[in-house]
């Protein structure tokens, strides 16, 4: 059985795993560090999974993960292909 810390952390892999997956086979040409993404994406899933566990509440984490959005993906000049999917 996996604790509540490995939950968090396996969520935040899986999590990067398929957001970089995403970027790997985009319909159009658009210029992506996918190791800055998968790093990021993991790095934010444990702490906002972490924030989850720890406040036992759902509503920070919310929170937390638009500032981590807006932070990651503010500068793209275009959305990804799959925002509008």
């Amino acid at each position: 059985m996996v604790g509540r810390t490995g939950a968090v952390v396996l969520a935040a892999l899986a999590h990067a795993g398929y957001k970089t997956a995403l970027f790997v086979w985009p319909p159009e040409a658009l210029a992506y560090d996918l190791a800055t993404i998968a790093v990021c994406t993991a790095g934010g899933g444990i702490l906002i999974g972490t924030l989850r566990a720890i406040s036992r509440s759902v509503i920070p984490s919310i929170f937390a993960h638009v500032v981590f959005d807006l932070l990651l993906y503010g500068s793209f000049t275009a959305a990804p292909w799959w925002v509008w999917q």
